[in-house]
């Protein structure tokens, strides 16, 4: 066989000519594939997506679920807890009302004031309720979760007492436009609450010695 471009013997069977390099047969350059392009490294977002796909992956608890976990914790409970429940819940949103009335600043919300510790006293209680009818203190034990949510109920009700005692001054003062005199301070329907809800903790704490050891 003979090259078209050199005349020279090639063998049958040769694509290119090994004297001149000519091409004899191009079917082996258009039949080659090409090759595939590599795929794009996948980002941090297809990451973290694939990662929220696996089973173990954590998921975002629903509110409606927590509030129905809530409700049943309540619903489990004695009238005791129920009452320390709701004494603590009611002391709770009492801070965020204002406690105190006075003539240089106005309303002052008892979180804003002194009810910061009566607020710190209800979650204490709060917690130590929790720990005492779920066990969730074996170190401290039924016996001394009791008493720590008694003594910080009792505390709620004492600082109660103090905050209405301190808010109300009687001094006169005379108004802004000096035609009356009014009062320096005065508590405000806040902190009666709290009182009220500071009562209703220590008497769900004090009914609980009644109730079966859980």
């Amino acid at each position: 066989m003979n090259c078209p471009g050199c005349s020279a013997q090639v063998a049958k069977d040769a694509a290119i000519c090994p004297h001149c390099d000519f091409i004899i047969d191009g079917s082996f350059i258009s039949g080659a594939a090409a090759a595939p392009e590599p795929l794009p490294a996948a980002g941090p977002r297809a990451s973290a997506t694939a990662a929220a796909a696996l089973p173990g992956a954590p998921t975002i608890t629903d509110p409606a679920e927590l509030f129905a976990q809530a409700r049943a914790f309540v619903l489990e409970r004695t009238r005791s807890d129920r009452l320390a429940l709701g004494g603590l819940g009611l002391l709770l949103f009492s801070c965020f009302m204002p406690w105190r009335e006075t003539a240089e600043d106005g309303d002052i919300l008892g979180l804003m004031s002194l009810g910061a510790l009566a607020f710190a006293g209800a979650l204490l209680a709060l917690g130590a309720l929790y720990a005492r009818v779920r066990a969730a203190h074996p170190r401290l034990g039924a016996h001394g979760a009791w008493l720590l949510q008694l003594g910080t109920s009792a505390f709620c009700v004492f600082w109660c007492v103090v905050c209405l005692r301190l808010a109300s001054d009687s001094t006169s003062l005379p108004s802004a436009s000096g035609s009356y005199a009014i009062v320096r301070s005065t508590p405000s329907f806040g902190l009666f609450l709290a009182l009220l809800g500071a009562l209703g903790a220590l008497g769900g704490a004090l009914l609980a010695l009644r109730d079966p050891a859980p």
